[in-house]
């Protein structure tokens, strides 16, 4: 873990991003590589906590920034006879009744 350092995870979480010409698809890597990214420093957090582990500090993680302005709220809606029928399939009828 000594040699763990900011430069390196830079690059490893660079290396998650796709490749290529399609915006869409970088910015879909991008988003993906910071829920990875929000993993292993939680992960990292984990062993810090722990002595034997021999980390003394948490800078090489700590300073590493998730990309920027990537994460999109999924625009899911349910159609008028989607909503009805989980309406419908609750257990308690009454749930139903306006």
């Amino acid at each position: 873990m000594t040699s763990l350092n900011k430069a390196k995870l830079e690059g490893w979480l660079n290396s998650l991003v796709f490749k290529g010409s399609d915006r869409e698809a970088v910015r879909r890597s991008k988003a993906t590589a910071n829920r990875v990214l929000s993993m292993v420093k939680a992960l990292l957090n984990h062993a810090l906590r722990d002595p034997s582990n021999g980390i003394s500090d948490d800078h090489a993680w700590r300073l590493v920034k998730p990309f920027r302005g990537v994460a999109v709220p999924r625009a899911v809606h349910f159609s008028v006879e989607q909503a009805r029928a989980l309406i419908g399939a609750a257990p308690d009828k009454d749930f139903a009744e306006p």
